[in-house]
């Protein structure tokens, strides 16, 4: 098939055929999620002990087929940017982060989990002295940095991954 020789009408339609079918596969791999998309949140409190400043920017992955996702953090629930800074008798925690969310684990969109991944600097100290870059998912975090003394990169057992879902919940943007 040679689109040289299709008339503008008939290029039209393979484009707008095209054009559906993505669409179509948008939409089955959310099974018309009943969520509506997300959309912009903003949040900012500071009291004697804490201070948290955030936004919630809506993902792809949430305008097009909402509450439901393909396993990937490219296809993205939202996007949540944080600074936090709490402070307690026997711990300090001063995070900047950036969480993404997004829809996996099941089939098609079907039956989808909440997963995020995260990025963020932080330092910590008290039960768990920490500070250095952070990534983490889920199920890991690992830390660029020190972390008890160890230098390196570090598996740590969730210093910031705490942090940041406490964070998440008491802001209501996850």
């Amino acid at each position: 098939m040679n689109l040289n020789e299709k008339s503008k009408y008939e290029k039209l339609f393979l484009l707008l055929l095209f054009c559906v079918g993505v669409f179509g596969i948008f939409c089955i791999s959310g099974c018309s999620g009943d969520e509506s998309c997300e959309t912009i949140q903003c949040y900012n409190e500071s009291k004697e002990t804490y201070s948290v400043k955030g936004i919630s920017l809506p993902g792809c992955g949430g305008c097009f087929s909402p509450g439901q996702g393909v396993d990937s953090c490219l296809y993205s629930q939202s996007h949540k940017l944080m600074s936090v800074s709490e402070k307690t008798d026997k711990e300090q925690v001063d995070l900047k982060a950036c969480d993404t969310v997004y829809y996996g684990g099941g089939c098609l969109g079907c039956f989808q989990e909440r997963k995020s991944c995260y990025i963020g600097f932080g330092t910590a100290e008290g039960k768990v002295e920490a500070e250095g870059i952070f990534y983490g998912t889920d199920q890991e975090e690992t830390i660029i940095g020190c972390v008890d003394g160890k230098s390196g990169c570090v598996k740590s057992s969730g210093v910031f991954e705490t942090a940041i879902k406490s964070i998440e919940v008491y802001e209501g943007i996850y």
